[in-house]
């Protein structure tokens, strides 16, 4: 495993133990991604931002590992996108292992940057949008407040794995293009596998809630060929302890407008989409709002559906919001 598994902790002023390794080997048709998501603290403004080494929602790399064991450094990729005020703005360009440079705690795809330091991650964003062409330009600061160190295994034969890094964290924004500045509450994952997703699930839905008290809540459920279900469900606590808990009851969020996306999700109390961020053939980001109590939270959810992904019409359709440079 490239992460250890030890117990999740309140980070202070000590040093880190992030251990990222950004030059540890992938697996020929594997991946491994960095994934950092972020909303600002009047809620009108959000990140996502996704490192890829095997870009494992690219056409050119799934047209690829039809031939044979294809280089996942062969397809990399910096995701970045934008939200809120003055609209979204996306950026997905693959790349070519010659556009790739690492060492230990830095990652750079062509003119993009990731780094751990100490006490924090940056990103350098220096990307092009599709399908407008516009420059997203910027600085990203993160900084832990709970660091996890748990690796769960996502998968029946033990190829897919994913750790919550920092399940809570802060995010400073400074884009100079577009020109945006705001700080808000954040959190970091990252994973890895050594096989096309695509090959172990059918489907997943995830969401990570950021309640008033401080508690992270991430809910992560799984479908997996065969139609087998796993589900996890976690709580982190203000002071950083882990708590994994039985599935709560699912329930299934309003489809998509356009594509017809189905969110499904499991939650404890009432859940509404504040906004749908992402609507495509087979992926859906939404702002959402829970109530836990007397309590209401507001994060992340994400559905994906594969088996859409894998048809040849949405195939076709991928390079317009996935080009590959060069």
């Amino acid at each position: 495993m490239i992460f250890s598994a030890k117990p999740s902790t309140k980070v202070d002023d000590h040093r880190l133990s992030v251990d990222p390794d950004f030059t540890a080997p992938v697996a020929n048709n594997g991946y491994r991604w960095w994934y950092i998501d972020g909303l600002s603290d009047d809620g009108l403004c959000g990140l996502t931002i996704i490192v890829f080494v095997g870009c494992v929602f690219s056409p050119h790399y799934f047209r690829a590992r039809k031939k044979g064991d294809i280089d996942p450094r062969n397809h990399v990729a910096v995701n970045a996108i934008l939200y809120g005020k003055g609209g979204k703005r996306w950026s997905l360009t693959e790349r070519s292992e010659r556009s790739l440079t690492t060492t230990f705690n830095k990652i750079s795809i062509g003119p993009s940057q990731l780094s751990f330091s100490e006490q924090s991650a940056q990103v350098h964003i220096r990307e092009l949008t599709v399908p407008l062409p516009g420059r997203l330009q910027g600085d990203i600061r993160i900084t832990p407040e709970v660091e996890n160190h748990r690796v769960f295994t996502l998968d029946n034969d033990g190829e897919h794995h994913w750790r919550p890094i920092w399940p809570r964290a802060r995010i400073e924004v400074s884009m100079q293009r577009p020109l945006r500045r705001w700080e808000g509450n954040a959190y970091v994952d990252s994973n890895w596998g050594e096989a096309p997703l695509e090959s172990a699930f059918e489907s997943w839905d995830w969401s990570r809630l950021h309640l008033p008290d401080g508690r992270i809540q991430i809910r992560y459920n799984r479908q997996l060929t065969g139609a087998v279900e796993r589900n996890l469900a976690l709580t982190f606590g203000h002071d950083g302890t882990l708590e994994e808990t039985t599935a709560q009851p699912s329930m299934q969020l309003p489809v998509t407008p356009v594509w017809r996306m189905h969110r499904p999700t499991s939650a404890a109390g009432p859940t509404s989409v504040i906004k749908t961020l992402e609507d495509t053939p087979f992926y859906a980001r939404s702002l959402i709002q829970q109530q836990e109590g007397s309590l209401v939270g507001t994060g992340f959810h994400e559905s994906v559906d594969l088996r859409r992904f894998s048809q040849p019409w949405v195939q076709m359709l991928l390079p317009f919001r996935l080009p590959r440079a060069g």
